[in-house]
């Protein structure tokens, strides 16, 4: 049988090491969230969904959306990723919809698709 203080010295070491292979097991995974991002640019409104956590906001005439994958720009006549344009837009678009989700973009323009494909990590 055990005594008090022994129980003791054999508990600790086992809490320990629960605590600790819980904490490995969280290490390197990925965040689950979701982020739903608006702004108003103009009389545009982007709003912009996607996996994980980001940025939008607004300069001169443009919205910019920071997330994962990198930073999007959407000015009046394209959406550019990190400088590239990926999409042209219409100058009179009204409502542009941003959707990233497991590594796809798809973005819509006043409801219309107008571009959907896989992005690079």
């Amino acid at each position: 049988m055990l005594h008090g203080s022994t129980r003791h010295v054999l508990i600790i070491p086992l809490v320990l090491l629960a605590v600790s292979v819980l904490f490995i097991a969280g290490c390197g995974s990925k965040p689950t969230g979701r982020s739903t991002l608006t702004t108003g640019v103009g009389d545009r409104k982007v709003k912009a969904s996607f996996d994980g956590g980001g940025f939008i906001s607004t300069k001169d005439d443009t919205a910019v959306i920071t997330f994962g994958p990198g930073k999007l720009v959407v000015e009046r006549e394209s959406v550019k990723l990190d400088g590239v344009e990926i999409v042209k837009l219409s100058a009179d678009a009204k409502d542009i919809k941003i959707d990233y989700t497991a590594g796809k973009i798809t973005i819509t323009a006043d409801g219309e698709s107008i571009l959907s494909k896989e992005l690079e990590n």
